[in-house]
C-alpha cells in the first residue's frame, strides 16, 4: 500500500463533468426534502435536507484535495512520455 501523500486521487473527483453531475444530484436531493418537509409539515424531512447539505461539503473537499495534486492527466500522458 502507497503513503498517503503518494495515492491518487480518484478520476472522479477531477472531471468537472462528473463533479457537476453529483453536485447537480445533491442539490436537488436537498430542495426536494426541503419542499417535501414544507408541504407535508414534516420537520424530519426538513432536517434531512438539511443533512444533504453535508456531503457537498464533503465533495468541495474531495474536490479540492485533487486539484492540490496538479492539473488531471489525460489517459494517453504516458503513451506521449515516451
Amino acid at each position: 500500500m502507497r503513503p498517503p501523500e503518494r495515492r491518487h486521487p480518484r478520476a472522479w473527483t477531477r472531471d468537472p463533468f462528473l463533479f457537476a453531475l453529483c453536485l447537480t444530484f445533491l442539490g436537488s436531493v436537498t430542495v426536494l426534502f426541503a419542499i417535501a418537509g414544507r408541504v407535508f409539515g414534516d420537520p424530519a424531512l426538513v432536517g434531512l435536507s438539511v443533512l444533504s447539505v453535508g456531503p457537498a461539503f464533503w465533495l468541495f473537499h474531495q474536490r479540492s484535495q485533487a486539484l492540490a495534486h496538479g492539473p488531471p492527466r489525460d489517459r494517453h500522458d504516458r503513451r506521449r512520455r515516451r
